[in-house]
């Protein structure tokens, strides 16, 4: 018996989860606990978008705002974190 569509989706919905987190993890942890405390504090996240309709991701760190996340203008950080999505493919 061949699975479902929604169990198919669910499936790849929990990799693409994974890699996601994964890819962020691995630009995090070498990052100073003084760095990683104060964009918490700050309220920082790092974002992650699909653009083009296709599967691209564009990751940044980023602030929530009302409109959506406002982008964190260090651009080095943006760099890196974008870099690790470029590398594993997205």
């Amino acid at each position: 018996m061949e699975p479902n569509i929604e169990e198919l989706t669910r499936e790849y919905n929990h990799a693409c989860a994974w890699e996601v987190r994964h890819a962020i993890d691995s630009v995090t942890i070498p990052w100073d606990f003084e760095t990683k405390n104060y964009l918490r504090e700050q309220g920082y996240e790092v974002c992650v978008e699909l653009y083009d309709q296709n599967l691209c991701i564009y990751a940044y760190v980023g602030k929530d705002d009302y409109f959506g996340p406002i982008k964190y203008e260090d651009d080095s950080i943006n760099q890196a974190i974008q870099e690790v999505f470029d590398n594993l493919g997205f």
